[in-house]
C-alpha cells in the first residue's frame, strides 16, 4: 500500500487525531501537517490550497484574547472590530475578510471541525470561540464548498481545541488599561480509566473607553439658538462638513465562557467525544459627554448651533444614543465519534446544535432621549443543527476516497417590541413584528485523491447540497397584517480539482479550480425590519426577501510551497476570484428596501509568507523566528449591480487592499516574546458601495493605519508566567468606523497546578 494512504488518517477537527498529528511535530518545528484542507493529515507541501497553521507555540506567545488575534498575521486575512483588539465585543461589528471575499457571513468558522456561524445571519459571536483551550488554528484560503458547503466562499478557519491528552490545571489573572481585568480556569487531565476531562471557564471586563463613539451633525439653512455654542467642525467620511457635539459615552462590556468537553475511547478503534460550551457577553452604557454649552456655561444635550453662514446644526438627546444595553449568548453541544475501521479506513461521524441569541434597543428618534423615552427592543433567538458523516477508503495503491453526507437546519424566531423606556426589555407594551424561518439543508459529498507517483496528488471532487426554506412575517398595529411564505427549495453544486506536485522534498507547486456558495440566511429571507430613517417619512423598511438564491464564486490559483527543515518555511500564491449573485438592496422608494442577488465581482490578488530561523538549532545565540506576511489585491470591483448601477467599476466593501504584517519572536528558556508591525490599507465600509469614503481621519472612516504590538514572558519557579501585552505601542490614532483606542497594557499572572 501507498505509504501516503497507509499513514494515519484522521478526521478533518478529531479533537484526538489532530493533536496526535501536531504531537508529532516537535514545537516549533517548520515542517507541518494540515487537516481542514484534505479532511485527514496531509503534509503541508502536499496540500492542494493555500493553507496557513497557528501552532500552539505560536498562539502561546501571543496571549490572543479575541479570535482575530490568532488570525493576525495569516496573509490575506483583514480583520477589524470586536474580532481583534480592545473594541466592545458584538457579532455585528466584527468583520472577517479572506482573500478579499467580504465579511464574516462568507468565511466558514469551525471549532474542531464543527460549524459556529449562526443561523441568523451566518456571523460569529466573537465570545464564542474557546481561546483558552485552542492549541491552533488552521485557515484554508479559498472556496471549500466541495468539502464544507456553505458559507466556505472565501475560506475555512478551523480553530482546534486542545483535549485530555494535553494535561494541564491553570489558573490566569490579568488587568489592564481602560480598566481590563480577567480570570481564567483550565483544567484537563485523563483519568486512570481512560476518560479525558477538559474544563475551562473564563470572564473578561473592561470599561471601554469614552472617546469611540463620536455625536456628529450637518448642518441646514437657518438660525441656532442664542448662546449655544460648542459644536467643534470636522469632515464626514466623504469629505463634508460636519460638526461634533459630544461623545456617546464609553460602552462596558463583560464576557464570559466555560466549556466541558468529555474524550472516552470505546476499545482500540472507536473513541468518542462529547461537550457542551456556553458563551456570551453584555455590553453596557455609560453618560454621553456632549460638547454643547448654553448661554450660563451648563451642559446641554441638545439645541440648535449656529455655525455660520446662516447654517445650524440641530442636535437632540436620541444624537447620543447607542443600541446598548446589548446582548448576545451562545450554547453548543456536540458529539462525535471516530471509528478505524482498519486498512486505512476510517469512518466520522460528528453533531452539533448552536442555540444563538442577540438582543439589543432602539431608541425613537422623535421621543426619546439619552436616558428616557419609546422605543423598540429587538429579540432574535435561532438555532442551527447539524449532522456530518464521512467515510475515507484507500482504493488500491493510488487511490484514497471521502464521500460523506451532511444534514443542517436552520430557525429563526424575531421578534420586536414596542417599549416605553427603549433600553429596557422589561418595559414593553406589545409585540411590533416578527419574522420567522426555518431553512433545512441535505447534501452529499465525495473527494477522490490520485497519487499519480511519488512526487504528484490530483483531487477531484464536489458536493451537492440542496435546500428548502420557509417562513412567516407579522406586523401588528393599525397596519398589521401576516404573510406566510410557501415552502420552495433551490440547490448548489460545487466542484474542485487541484494538482499538488513535489519538486523536490523542499518544493511543491500546485494549482486548483473549484467554486462555492453561500446560501441567503433567515435574516436576509425573512427580516423585515422598520428603522428610523432621517429620509422623507421617519422610518426605512426593508422588505423580506423570500425568493433569494444562493451567492457564489468561481476561483483559479496557481502557488508554491518550500519548506528547509526547520530553518525555513514559505508560501506565494496568485488567485483570480469571480463572485456571483451577490445580495444587495435595491432601494424601491425613499422608505422602501428589498435585498435581491444582484452583484457581480472580480477579484485578483497574490498573497505570501514566511517564517525563518536564521540560526541553527544549537547554535548560542537566542533563539528567533522572523515572520512576514502579505497580501494585495490588484482587483476588487464590482462589476454588475442590477440593485445599485452606479457601484458598478466602484471597490467591494469590508475588503483592504493590502494587508502585511512582519515581526520577530524569541524563545529561550524560561522567557519568551514577540513584537510585530501589521499594517491595514484604507477600507470601504459596510454599506459604503458607492466608495464615498475618500476622507481619513474623521469618525465613521476606515483608515490606513500600521500599528505595534509586543509581548513578553516569564516563566519562574516551574509553577508561575508572568505575561505583559501592550497592543498599539506606537500609540497610533486612527480610525474603523469608531475611533480606536490609542496604546493599551495588559498584564497577566498564571498559576499551574
Amino acid at each position: 500500500m501507498n505509504e501516503r494512504i497507509a499513514g494515519p488518517l484522521v478526521a478533518a477537527g478529531s479533537v484526538v487525531f489532530v493533536l496526535a498529528a501536531a504531537s508529532s511535530v516537535q514545537a516549533g518545528d517548520l515542517d507541518e501537517v494540515v487537516i481542514t484542507a484534505t479532511r485527514h493529515e496531509t503534509p503541508a507541501l502536499d496540500v492542494p490550497a493555500s493553507a496557513s497553521v497557528v501552532d500552539a507555540a505560536e498562539i502561546a506567545r501571543r496571549g490572543p484574547t479575541r479570535f482575530g488575534d490568532a488570525l493576525a498575521d495569516v496573509p490575506s486575512a483583514y480583520v477589524r472590530g470586536s474580532a481583534i483588539g480592545t473594541a466592545f465585543p458584538s457579532s455585528g461589528t466584527s468583520v472577517l475578510s479572506l482573500r478579499g471575499v467580504p465579511r464574516t457571513v462568507r468565511a466558514l468558522v469551525l471549532v474542531d471541525g464543527m460549524p459556529v456561524n449562526n443561523a441568523l445571519s451566518g456571523g460569529i459571536n466573537v465570545s464564542g470561540i474557546p481561546l483558552d483551550d485552542v492549541l491552533r488554528v488552521e485557515t484554508v484560503r479559498g472556496p471549500y464548498s466541495a468539502l464544507y458547503g456553505g458559507n466556505a466562499m472565501g475560506g475555512v478557519v478551523n480553530f482546534i481545541t486542545a483535549g485530555a491528552d494535553q494535561p494541564l490545571a491553570e489558573v490566569r489573572l490579568g488587568a489592564g488599561t481602560q480598566g481590563y481585568r480577567s480570570m481564567n480556569a483550565v483544567l484537563r487531565r485523563r483519568l486512570d480509566s481512560g476518560l479525558g476531562i477538559a474544563m475551562s471557564w473564563g470572564y473578561r471586563h473592561s470599561d471601554g473607553y469614552d472617546d469611540a463613539d463620536w455625536a456628529v451633525k450637518t448642518a441646514t439653512p437657518g438660525a441656532g439658538t442664542p448662546g449655544l455654542t460648542g459644536a467643534l467642525p470636522t469632515l464626514q467620511r466623504d469629505g463634508t462638513p460636519a460638526w461634533v457635539v459630544g461623545y456617546r459615552g464609553a460602552r462596558p462590556w463583560s464576557q464570559t465562557q466555560a466549556g466541558i468537553k468529555l474524550d472516552a475511547p470505546m476499545g482500540t478503534r472507536t473513541r468518542v467525544q462529547t461537550g457542551v460550551a456556553i458563551a456570551g457577553y453584555r455590553v453596557g452604557y455609560e453618560r454621553p459627554q456632549s460638547f454643547l454649552r448654553d448661554a450660563s456655561g451648563a451642559t446641554v444635550l441638545a439645541g440648535r448651533v449656529d455655525v455660520g453662514g446662516g447654517q445650524r446644526i440641530t442636535v437632540s438627546e436620541s444624537d447620543f444614543g447607542t443600541a446598548t444595553p446589548a446582548t448576545e449568548r451562545d450554547v453548543r453541544w456536540w458529539a462525535r465519534i471516530d471509528h478505524d475501521l482498519g486498512e486505512g479506513r476510517r469512518l466520522d461521524l460528528r453533531a452539533s446544535m448552536l442555540d444563538h441569541e442577540f438582543s439589543f434597543p432602539l431608541g425613537d428618534r422623535a421621543a426619546s432621549g439619552y436616558d428616557w423615552g419609546s422605543g423598540q427592543w429587538y429579540d432574535q433567538p435561532n438555532q442551527r443543527y447539524d449532522l456530518d458523516a464521512s467515510l475515507r477508503l484507500p482504493i488500491g495503491s493510488r487511490w484514497l476516497l471521502t464521500v460523506g453526507g451532511a444534514l443542517s437546519r436552520g430557525q429563526l424566531y424575531r421578534s420586536t417590541y414596542d417599549t416605553t423606556y427603549w433600553r429596557d426589555e422589561a418595559s414593553a407594551t406589545g409585540l411590533a413584528a416578527r419574522s420567522q424561518g426555518v431553512i433545512d439543508g441535505m447534501a452529499a459529498f465525495a473527494q477522490a485523491e490520485w497519487f499519480v507517483d511519488d512526487r504528484t496528488t490530483v483531487y477531484l471532487g464536489g458536493r451537492a447540497d440542496r435546500y428548502a426554506t420557509w417562513g412567516r412575517v407579522e406586523q401588528s398595529g393599525a397596519t398589521g397584517f401576516v404573510t406566510d411564505y410557501a415552502r420552495r427549495e433551490f440547490g448548489a453544486f460545487s466542484p474542485k480539482l487541484a494538482v499538488s506536485h513535489r519538486v523536490s522534498e523542499k518544493l511543491s507547486l500546485r494549482a486548483s479550480f473549484g467554486t462555492g456558495f453561500r446560501a441567503p440566511a433567515l435574516l436576509d429571507l425573512y427580516s423585515r425590519t422598520v428603522a428610523p430613517s432621517t429620509l422623507a417619512g421617519g422610518i426605512s423598511v426593508n422588505e423580506a426577501s423570500p425568493d433569494l438564491g444562493p451567492e457564489r464564486i468561481r476561483a483559479v490559483e496557481v502557488g508554491a510551497d518550500g519548506r528547509s527543515g526547520t530553518m525555513m518555511r514559505w508560501s506565494a500564491t496568485l488567485f483570480r476570484q469571480t463572485l456571483k449573485d451577490l445580495i444587495y438592496r435595491r432601494r424601491l422608494s425613499p422608505t422602501l428596501t428589498r435585498t435581491q442577488n444582484a452583484g457581480e465581482a472580480v477579484i485578483e490578488g497574490v498573497e505570501a509568507s514566511m517564517r525563518l530561523r536564521p540560526f541553527p538549532a544549537g547554535e548560542r545565540l537566542a533563539p528567533i523566528t522572523v515572520f512576514v506576511s502579505a497580501a494585495h489585491l490588484f482587483k476588487y470591483e464590482i462589476t454588475r449591480n442590477d440593485a445599485v448601477p452606479a457601484s458598478v467599476g466602484k471597490r467591494l466593501t469590508d475588503v483592504a487592499q493590502t494587508v502585511a504584517s512582519v515581526g520577530v519572536e524569541y524563545e529561550r528558556g524560561a522567557f519568551s516574546g514577540s513584537i510585530a508591525y501589521r499594517y491595514r490599507s484604507a477600507v470601504f465600509g459596510s454599506g459604503d458601495d458607492l466608495n464615498t469614503n475618500t476622507t481619513q481621519g474623521v469618525y465613521g472612516a476606515y483608515d490606513a493605519h500600521g500599528t505595534v504590538d509586543a509581548r513578553v514572558a516569564w516563566r519562574f519557579a516551574d509553577r508561575f508566567r508572568l505575561a505583559l501585552g501592550v497592543q498599539n505601542l506606537t500609540d497610533r490614532r486612527y480610525f474603523e468606523f469608531y475611533r480606536q483606542p490609542g496604546r493599551t497594557v495588559t498584564a497577566e499572572l498564571a498559576i499551574a497546578f
